[in-house]
């Protein structure tokens, strides 16, 4: 199992929640929220060659989703 952090100082939790329904065809993806303003990611099933671009642009469409907002 993949996993990767996001600040949620940065990212809205609403906007990386919207992500992860969009992404739920390619990709399951769970996150747990950690104490210190952090959530954590973990994609399921996911190689390592497929985990580092699906979390490239995973990343690029929450920035995508948060730029909406401004």
């Amino acid at each position: 199992m993949q996993f990767f952090r996001l600040n949620l100082k940065i990212y809205n939790l609403k906007d990386i929640k919207k992500a992860i329904e969009d992404y739920r065809s390619l990709v399951e993806i769970r996150y747990n929220l950690e104490e210190n303003n952090t959530v954590i990611l973990k994609l399921i099933n996911c190689n390592d060659e497929d985990f580092q671009i699906i979390k490239n642009e995973f990343c690029n469409y929450v920035i995508g989703l948060v730029g909406k907002h401004i």
